[in-house]
């Protein structure tokens, strides 16, 4: 039972000089006449700095990565610049303008000409250029985990509306820390300060990837597995667990008379293999299985069903799924990959809070936070809800297997809905009587403005925020803790980043929040 790690979002967010020009249009009069003083105005506002030409080279000093994984950096002249991944704040770049923006520009960095403190040679140099999820490679870990915090800091504090809504709780002291000219945006993060503590960092910063996924391509020695355009073998990234695996795929795919669809070329109508899925689940997962996986030609007949799914075996904890070329992807089942990192952080918030006789756990999955909670902690009930039947039937049985079944109750649900509540939901948050904690696990997208809502107007007096996307997360706390909206307000006691992916441009974050 695990969470699956779920890439993120970019968040890009620059002041606008717009303070003095809107108030300008106010009883303005006339068309010409506010053009006139539109004009005027613009004429009172600083210069913009020039920005560089595309096609050109420039040499900036990084300032900071921003979430999502790009420098930023700022020309002599101060227009700021956007690099492309695996850059290290502190270091002294060439790069190459690729496009102009209206207030920036986009480069690619060309040559690192200084390090920065935090430089270090990444540990996979030769898939560097090519991973899609080794942005953070070249800094040094202690690095990535401070970057990690102040993006949630930061998403919380530049969210529209946050900044009130943490405000709102915070001293004096915090707000001075800030400045007395500053922003409301730095108003927030200075008051967030206390509240978001220091990020969780993973247990194994290589070899941590429980899910990984690989492509059939042919090579040299016959065809074979890649990641990118490099041969799997050289990935170093998935669990040693894999390894054997790995060899034992690559090995049969090259004995095979099968054709495989060459992701490098793009086709992907032609060739009968398409990709290689490998997931890792815990000790002993695999029961009594078989120590390797053997994956023959026989033993992979194309599946009838609604998917190119062609085999899924397990042994040792090693899930292999091989899919063609000719349909969809690897279906992904419920059971997230999420390792050590995050386990602890996300059952501590409500095992500390006073026991509640009932629990909610909503995006449940296959029951991670339930169960778990379930099984440590005094609940009279719990109840899960998702949206497939096929995560609600594994929940239960990790239920019944961790010997909570009598318990735990789940049930398939649209969570994503825009108007009323699904009935199950409805009754779920306003139970009689009986006092609530929530637990929420939504995807990236977070949440509905209805589903926001509807835990507002909740009898919820804990609720626990697991978020896999801090930009969403910080529109959700805004709407969560503000003035406005109905029902009440809750209150963000405190944040914690969580690393479950060391080097990625990904953070999850657990929220607790009381009522305000």
């Amino acid at each position: 039972m695990k969470r699956f790690a779920r890439p993120v979002l970019l968040l890009l967010a620059a002041a606008l000089p717009l303070g003095v020009a809107a108030a300008a249009w106010h009883h303005a009069g006339p068309r010409s006449t506010r053009s006139s003083r539109a004009a005027a105005l613009r004429q009172q506002l600083p210069a913009a700095p020039p920005l560089p030409e595309e096609g050109h080279e420039i040499e900036v000093r990084c300032e900071r990565v921003a979430y999502g994984g790009l420098g930023i950096a700022r020309t002599d002249a101060g227009a700021t610049v956007m690099l492309s991944d695996h850059t290290v704040p502190g270091e002294l770049v060439r790069a190459l303008v690729t496009r102009r923006r209206r207030r920036h520009v986009e480069a690619r960095t060309t040559a690192v000409l200084e390090p920065g403190p935090a430089s270090v040679a990444p540990p996979w140099s030769e898939l560097f250029a090519s991973c899609g999820g080794c942005q953070l490679q070249r800094m040094a870990y202690a690095e990535q985990l401070a970057t990690k915090r102040r993006w949630v800091i930061d998403a919380i504090a530049r969210c529209p509306g946050g900044a009130a809504a943490v405000l709102s709780r915070a001293s004096p002291a915090h707000a001075s820390g800030a400045g007395h000219s500053a922003t409301p945006a730095a108003l927030a993060a200075a008051a967030l300060e206390p509240i978001v503590r220091a990020t969780v960092p993973s247990p194994k910063q290589t070899r941590y990837r429980n899910k990984a996924t690989f492509f059939f391509a042919p090579s040299d020695s016959g065809l074979g597995l890649v990641v990118g355009s490099k041969a799997a073998d050289d990935a170093g990234r998935v669990a040693e667990e894999a390894d054997a695996v790995l060899a034992s795929v690559a090995a049969w795919a090259r004995r095979t008379a099968l054709p495989s669809f060459d992701v490098r070329s793009g086709r992907r109508g032609e060739g009968a293999l398409w990709q290689a899925v490998l997931r890792t689940a815990g000790a002993g997962a695999g029961g009594g299985a078989a120590p390797l996986v053997r994956v023959l030609h026989t033993e992979a007949p194309v599946n009838d069903g609604g998917t190119d799914l062609l085999v899924r075996l397990v042994a040792d904890g090693v899930a292999l799924g091989l899919a063609s070329g000719r349909g969809n992807e690897l279906p992904v089942a419920a059971h997230g990959a999420g390792r050590e990192a995050g386990r602890e952080e996300e059952r501590r918030p409500v095992e500390e809070a006073p026991r509640r006789l009932a629990l909610v756990d909503l995006y449940c999955g296959s029951g991670l936070f339930g169960v778990s909670l379930a099984s440590t902690t005094s609940f009279a009930s719990v109840l899960g809800l998702e949206l497939g039947a096929e995560a609600v039937a594994a929940a239960e049985a990790n239920a019944a297997a961790n010997g909570v079944g009598a318990l735990c109750r789940f049930e398939a649900a649209d969570l994503a809905f825009s108007g009323r509540p699904p009935a199950g939901l409805a009754a779920a948050l306003a139970p009689g009587g009986v006092d609530l904690a929530v637990v929420v696990d939504p995807p990236r997208a977070g949440l509905s403005g209805a589903m926001r809502g509807a835990l507002r107007r909740s009898t919820c007096s804990v609720l626990v925020y697991v978020s896999c996307d801090a930009q969403t997360l910080g529109r959700d706390l805004a709407a969560l803790c503000g003035a406005e909206g109905a029902g009440t307000a809750f209150r963000l006691a405190r944040a914690t980043p969580v690393d479950l992916t060391p080097h990625a441009a990904r953070v999850e974050t657990v929220c607790v929040l009381s009522r305000a």
